[in-house]
């Protein structure tokens, strides 16, 4: 955040792609915190952490006197009726959070996320916000990543937010394709993004920077002695008291830090083309650590020689054994003095930070609408008629009226994902619908094409649409084609209007292609019954 406000101040644009470090940002945390508190509502961390989030707002004395009170008897400099405030105001919170839970049992995670932002008005608050863009950006993509989980998963809020921690977990990836290549300004990308990309000018911000945590699990194995090697937040006793040549196996760990190090350092300095910019802050506490090591191995030096080249005003170019290096001191500006906003009206904020604090009204969901077990029921049965149904319609499209048809259901229900029950009924089906008109016409026929996509000018523009069939059959001695458009349900008066102007169409187009007369039928065909409207 530092060097984002260091470049908004100046007026500098700037990318940052979205990978997952986003999800350590304020935004992300603030809702997955609340998320937590309703997937977990044992868990009084994650309760206390949701309760100090913009969503709800409580100060750390609601918090404390709230969840828990002092004895009546105890000394307290607070009157009753503060008192009573306090408790409410807990009270409320853990209702409002018991209400986001209930209601979590009848919503996706991505509509649990809407009905969390909704309620508790963040949005108004990030516009609000100094750096509300960013907040909103973050949060966005949040809902993203809840909607897609939802396709795909469709697992409970408290799933959802175990996948969040695990994807916090993983090494940072990104695919170069995210880095925005549609406006001038500067990329800010950790070493792995910018693999494979290459630019004019590469900064490394902060040379002492560590590259890996101490407590960042290592493990590997050893074939001299034979050992598996653990290090870092849990280390096994072979690191410590195996040795390879006379030196206890932890050490190897060392020297594979070091190894990815100058990897990375490799790979930073190599995506430039012409100039690459190396910061450091050389104070006493400085270590020898990070990139800042491996500079210093290339130039000879360490952190008293580096800090001995540095001219005490301008820029100054020695020749090195790599090539001309340009040194240069920049003084930090008005560090100590700058005060960071809160919000984008200074004046608001000056007159919130002067005033008392508002008293608080604690946000609660409204009821979600909720089926009964009747209506549930029936629209459980209308689910399984459509998957049957549209198994139906998927056979009947590609099927030639005489061949076998059970291979083809067999892989078209694989294709579907349809059940026992949606493969019986529409076996059964197709033994009754093998007797129709309509399908001894089209086996009597020869299949032109299937899923046949057309354009044509409608309204001033260009249009595609598929014909689900197209036939070539021969009518009082001449050839015609005819196409054919499979429909669900019953064919009522209103909707047969609408249906016959897109046949004919269809038919008009196939006409103006072949030179050939083209009729078109409508194919009303569901699981219970099948009419055909000639065209």
């Amino acid at each position: 955040d530092d060097y984002l406000d260091t470049l908004d101040r100046y007026g500098i644009p700037y990318v940052l792609p979205p990978t997952r470090l986003f999800l350590d940002r304020r935004a992300p945390v603030d809702l997955l915190a609340v998320l937590r508190a309703v997937a977990y509502p044992f868990d009084y961390g994650a309760v206390v952490s949701a309760a100090r989030t913009p969503y709800f707002g409580l100060t750390d004395v609601e918090i404390a006197l709230g969840a828990t009170p002092p004895p009546p008897s105890a000394p307290s400099p607070l009157s009753q009726g503060e008192k009573a405030d306090i408790g409410s105001a807990w009270s409320d919170f853990t209702s409002s959070i018991t209400r986001f839970a209930e209601t979590s049992h009848h919503l996706t995670v991505s509509q649990l996320i809407d009905l969390v932002i909704t309620t508790c008005a963040i949005e108004r608050v990030y516009d609000a916000s100094a750096d509300g863009i960013r907040h909103l950006r973050h949060l966005e993509h949040v809902r993203a990543i809840a909607f897609e989980y939802d396709i795909r998963i469709g697992g409970s809020v408290r799933q959802f937010v175990d996948e969040i921690d695990r994807r916090r977990a993983e090494p940072e990836e990104m695919e170069p394709s995210l880095a925005d290549e549609s406006q001038n300004a500067v990329r800010i990308l950790s070493v792995h993004a910018a693999k494979g990309l290459e630019f004019d000018t590469v900064i490394l911000p902060d040379l002492s920077f560590p590259v890996t945590s101490s407590e960042a699990m290592q493990f590997f194995t050893v074939e001299e002695p034979r050992s598996l090697v653990l290090t870092g937040r849990t280390e096994s006793f072979s690191a410590n008291f195996r040795f390879a040549n006379e030196e206890k196996l932890k050490k190897i760990a060392s020297r594979r830090e070091d190894a990815e190090m100058r990897r990375l350092f490799y790979v930073a300095v190599t995506r430039a083309k012409t100039d690459v910019v190396f910061v450091v802050n050389l104070h006493d506490e400085t270590k020898n650590t990070g990139f800042l090591k491996s500079l210093n191995e290339i130039l000879g030096t360490d952190k008293a020689t580096l800090a001995a080249e540095m001219p005490d005003e301008g820029r100054v170019i020695r020749d090195t054994e790599i090539g001309p290096i340009a040194f240069e001191k920049v003084e930090i500006h008005a560090a100590g003095e700058r005060k960071r906003a809160r919000l984008l009206d200074r004046e608001l904020e000056a007159q919130l930070a002067a005033a008392p604090i508002v008293p608080i009204t604690i946000p609660a969901p409204n009821d979600v609408e909720t089926l009964g077990i009747a209506e549930v029921a029936a629209r459980r049965a209308g689910s399984r008629n459509r998957a049957a149904g549209t198994l139906l319609h998927r056979v009947l499209e590609l099927w030639d009226g005489r061949s076998d048809t059970e291979p083809l259901l067999r892989t078209l229900a694989a294709e579907a994902a349809a059940d026992a029950e949606a493969l019986s009924r529409v076996r059964k089906r197709l033994g009754t619908i093998a007797r129709s008109n309509m399908l001894q016409r089209i086996a009597r026929a020869e299949t032109v094409g299937r899923e046949v996509p057309v354009r044509f000018m409608e309204g001033g523009t260009l249009v595609e649409r598929h014909i689900d069939r197209i036939l070539r059959e021969t009518v009082n001695g001449q050839i015609r084609e005819l196409v054919i458009d499979y429909k669900s349900g019953a064919p009522d008066p209103q909707r047969v209007i609408r249906d016959r102007e897109q046949v004919e169409r269809y038919c008009r187009a196939i006409a103006a292609i072949t030179g050939r007369a083209c009729a078109g039928a409508l194919w009303y065909v569901d699981l219970e019954r099948d009419e055909v409207v000639e065209i």
